[in-house]
């Protein structure tokens, strides 16, 4: 989704995509019942709606209507991550994946995979630089 075009989505929002991602598509009442907390159904139908605008839900036809994300979690993810770095990183990943680093609160099996991601990264940059 190219940054022009990414709309901005609230928490609550993102916790609804999050839910069709994961079992959709839903009624309003299945996405209402999965918040596991307390909200109005008017507030998770009025949520809805605004993903239904920003074009990221679409709402089918039948009755009861269910809705389905229109845009993938990659997708969406990546977006986001381009906004992190630009805003948080300054345009470099260094300074966003120090912040991550430092929160403490990776796994020694999460160490390991950064390990493996850093090692191909430093494969395919050395890869690049051979070719030129």
């Amino acid at each position: 989704m190219p940054r022009s075009k990414r709309p901005k989505l609230s928490p609550g929002e993102l916790r609804l995509m999050a839910l069709l991602w994961d079992g959709g598509p839903l009624t309003l009442a299945e996405v209402h019942e999965a918040q596991g907390r307390d909200v109005a159904l008017t507030t998770v139908q009025n949520q809805l709606n605004r993903l239904v605008e920003k074009k990221v839900v679409a709402r089918s036809g039948q009755r009861p209507a269910r809705y389905s994300a229109t845009v993938d979690r990659q997708q969406m993810s990546r977006g986001f991550l381009d906004l992190l770095i630009e805003t948080v990183g300054q345009g470099r990943v260094l300074p966003l994946m120090a912040q991550l680093v430092s929160r403490g609160q990776l796994m020694p099996d999460e160490v390991a995979q950064l390990r493996q991601l850093i090692d191909r990264a430093e494969a395919e940059a050395k890869s690049t630089r051979n070719k030129t």
